[in-house]
């Protein structure tokens, strides 16, 4: 008998005492003791058993909720054990319970004997089985993520429709955005496969989203780099490595982590009634650095030309619902402010002035010290020579100069409603703050 037939077997035989958990909360208003007795006995409780849950449902404790084991403790865990024989499962009232907040919860999946992969032993007999339900409760009124235990159910507390990882993530955003507005957007976040910004970037962030539900239009704003060759590697976390080369023509990594971010980001706004533009361009500056252009194999016209197609593919990529504008960094709006500016910024940062960046990242130094070592082969790829510790942080440092430099231009030209993304390393992100404080989304690192 499959798992799915087991249940649908336990409902018919059930059915005609509880229709639902409902029945039990009702059971509980009225202080009914032994109807709730009844409904739970004729679940395949014992009398004991169903005894235990209304005494324990008056307990000022949920630990000592707790020791009613068989039904309570596996609402900590992603499987739960049933017997395997054609009866109802011991833990059918979690079934009920999971079922009331999310209909679906049934369609479970079957993954094999030995309940959570455990050995077999007294407690945990061969003939047990494991589920894996895809989603769990999330008590609505849990700011750390806690799941909802049958306790907290039946003493009146509500399910979140927001997963257990969203909830988690959502701390800084429901303090800044309320509670449904900050969790949406954490959910949005953790969707699309973004970083949820430490608190305060999230109040950054959140002024402008403000400022947008206030009526002021939005700029979503952004670069990516030119397409480097890139390779596959077997590290889930880190998926892609740069090869360097070569340089294509099409969407680039970092442009593809923007294809997946700014349809979901851009309905997010739409549907919140905000005003709102990207401007996105494509890191054409790079061909300023004569070891990169000898590194991909191109002379500075044609790396310039690869950029143009490169934007017409992205253009392609992304919906016509997203209100787009495109552009290279340097040939079509930075022009002769970015090496002033970024020039201004890399002696600044040599001599130990960071700008603003403090202000929003208190742990700056340790940051700064760590990337060097981080990135060394990185730069050693791009570059395609060895290269020492010093010269390796004066290389990110002037990278980093050029990101202080496009969010100074940002500022001047957009605005300061602006939120930043970003699909590359999110370490160099961070030095869009140099000018000022400025609201930036980072996607998780593809490489």
């Amino acid at each position: 008998m499959s798992v799915l037939q087991e249940v649908e077997l336990s409902v018919s035989t059930a059915a005609d005492v509880v229709e639902s958990l409902l029945y039990l909360l009702q059971c509980r208003r009225d202080d009914d003791s032994a109807a709730f007795a009844s409904a739970l006995e004729a679940l395949g409780m014992s009398a004991n058993e169903a005894q235990s849950y209304w005494e324990f449902l008056d307990s000022p404790s949920e630990l000592l909720w707790n020791e009613a084991k068989d039904n309570t403790e596996i609402t900590q865990r992603f499987g739960l054990a049933i017997s395997s024989r054609p009866s109802t499962p011991r833990n059918w009232l979690l079934y009920r319970v999971v079922s009331l907040a999310l209909p679906d919860i049934l369609q479970c999946e079957l993954v094999g004997t030995r309940h959570m992969g455990g050995e077999e032993s007294a407690d945990n007999p061969a003939d047990r089985l494991r589920i894996i339900f895809d989603r769990f409760p999330t008590d609505a009124s849990s700011t750390k993520g806690q799941l909802l235990s049958i306790w907290r159910f039946l003493q009146g507390a509500a399910a979140t429709q927001f997963s257990q990882a969203v909830v988690r993530a959502a701390g800084s955003l429901r303090e800044e955005l309320g509670a449904d507005l900050g969790l949406r957007f954490a959910e949005l976040l953790v969707e699309q496969k973004m970083l949820i910004p430490q608190p305060r970037m999230v109040a950054l962030v959140s002024r402008v989203l403000k400022a947008g539900l206030d009526g002021q239009q939005v700029t979503l704003a952004g670069a990516f780099c030119p397409d480097y060759a890139y390779e596959r590697t077997e590290n889930p976390d880190l998926p892609y490595r740069y090869t360097f080369d070569g340089l294509g023509d099409g969407v680039g990594l970092v442009a593809q982590q923007f294809t997946r971010i700014l349809p979901a980001l851009s309905a997010f706004l739409t549907d919140l009634g905000v005003e709102h533009q990207v401007v996105l361009g494509i890191g054409d500056f790079e061909a300023d650095n004569q070891d990169i252009l000898d590194q991909v194999g191109v002379d500075r016209t044609e790396f310039f030309a690869r950029c143009r197609r490169s934007l017409e593919a992205f253009r392609q990529a992304v919906p016509e619902t997203v209100p787009l504008q495109l552009e290279m960094c340097w040939e079509d709006r930075a022009g002769d402010r970015l090496r002033p500016y970024s020039d201004a910024a890399f002696e600044r940062m040599m001599a130990g002035d960071f700008g603003e960046m403090r202000t929003v990242f208190p742990d700056l130094d340790a940051i700064i010290e760590r990337i060097p070592g981080q990135y060394k082969t990185f730069y050693e790829r791009w570059f395609g020579r060895d290269m020492a510790d010093r010269e390796v942080l004066e290389v990110i440092l002037k990278q980093a100069g050029e990101y202080a430099a496009l969010a100074q231009i940002t500022i001047e030209d957009l605005g300061r409603d602006v939120i930043m993304l970003a699909g590359d390393r999110p370490e160099m992100n961070r030095f869009n703050c140099f000018p000022e404080p400025l609201a930036t989304l980072c996607a998780k690192r593809a490489y």
